[in-house]
């Protein structure tokens, strides 16, 4: 695998220890080799309480479960949830159930009074962007990110996002729920829920649904160059590399 181009994790392959709240998080940064986020996964035992990194901004994509967000206000995280922590704000993560979270951070400076957020992809209008025919919920601005945009893509059976490359974009791809693969570089990785894929900008990529029920995608990328609702500027849709 080309690590320093892309790398894929996953929480069923992380050796979890046992004991402490130190021990309930397992960094992946390093080994997804991620330039502009960091990458972290969590996992909580039931009726248990972490405290989330507080200098930068955190998307929260539970993978299993549901949990409460608590700063000034406390906002429930569903089942395909995501939710977003402005950046300098002290948040603790509880579950009363058992469940592993991915904790996506970038440094950004957050408005003066900004809140926790949290969106429901379950109850999210999904419409066909300009870039593509995949149906799309832009969550950038309904989180209120800054130091990255949020995607969630609803792919069909046989739907596979435009082969192609970022300008200046670090892509994180997390599957939700259904079957999926990614098209790196030519090569094909099947991927599944608990699993992060990073790929660098200049790699071709391409999310891919090779099954026969819908999947669900949240898409992450830093720094947010262009329009919230725009793709980075200098990117390119390349051919196909083949076979399928």
């Amino acid at each position: 695998m080309h690590r320093s181009k892309y790398a894929i994790a996953s929480v069923d392959e992380v050796e979890w220890s046992t004991g402490t709240e130190l021990d309930s998080r397992m960094a992946l940064t390093a080994s997804l080799g991620c330039q502009e986020t960091d990458v972290d996964a969590y996992r909580l035992s039931g009726d248990d309480s972490i405290s989330l990194p507080t200098a930068p901004e955190n998307v929260c994509i539970p993978i299993d479960g549901t949990g409460e967000l608590t700063a000034d206000v406390s906002l429930t995280v569903p089942h395909r949830g995501i939710a977003r922590i402005p950046a300098g704000v002290e948040c603790q993560l509880h579950s009363d159930e058992p469940g592993s979270w991915f904790v996506i951070s970038a440094s950004t400076e957050s408005p003066p009074g900004a809140q926790l957020a949290v969106v429901d992809t379950e109850a999210c209008e999904f419409t066909v962007p300009v870039t593509s025919d995949i149906l799309t919920a832009r969550l950038t601005d309904p989180l209120g990110c800054t130091g990255m945009k949020t995607n969630a893509r609803l792919l069909k059976p046989g739907d596979r996002i435009p082969y192609h490359t970022e300008g200046q974009q670090e892509e994180l791809f997390v599957p939700l729920h259904g079957p999926g693969a990614m098209r790196i570089g030519g090569e094909t990785h099947q991927v599944s829920t608990g699993t992060v894929v990073r790929v660098a900008p200049e790699m071709p990529r391409a999310a891919i649904n090779d099954g026969d029920e819908d999947a669900l995608w949240v898409m992450v990328g830093a720094p947010p160059t262009g329009g919230s609702t725009d793709w980075d500027p200098g990117a390119e849709i390349v051919e196909w590399p083949g076979p399928e």
